[in-house]
């Protein structure tokens, strides 16, 4: 940070490509390999993931954040149609509404056409 700007910023990604085995306490680890049964080329995919970032990053520069968002949506899991999740109250049919900037999920539950909001870690699949 510098002042009210952010000077400098690193991100980072992490993607399984070719493991195989994984730690007992991860929950539901998968791997690119595992997926298609093919060795994954790592300097391939990396070309890809960079020249797809550079897109997006363009697209950003160009001020088409709404145009990057609304493909974001698109390819959400799950995006269309109610599906069942689970929530510290139990479980419920929702359908995704929103992925507010903070990160949070937006959730339109099917019964009562709730709106209900959740962070990262509040709210599950089943």
């Amino acid at each position: 940070m510098q002042g009210k700007i952010i000077e400098n910023s690193i991100i980072g990604i992490g993607l399984n490509l070719n493991q195989q085995v994984f730690p007992p306490e991860l929950p539901n680890p998968v791997s690119l390999r595992q997926i298609t049964a093919t060795e994954q080329d790592k300097d391939y995919i990396l070309d890809l993931l960079m020249k797809e970032f550079f897109l997006l990053y363009r697209g950003l520069q160009r001020g088409e954040k709404q145009v990057i968002e609304d493909e974001y949506m698109l390819d959400l899991y799950r995006v269309n149609g109610y599906y069942w999740f689970e929530d510290a109250n139990g479980k419920f049919q929702a359908k995704i509404d929103n992925v507010l900037p903070s990160g949070h999920l937006v959730l339109k539950t099917l019964e009562t056409n709730e709106e209900r909001m959740y962070a990262f870690k509040e709210i599950a699949f089943i």
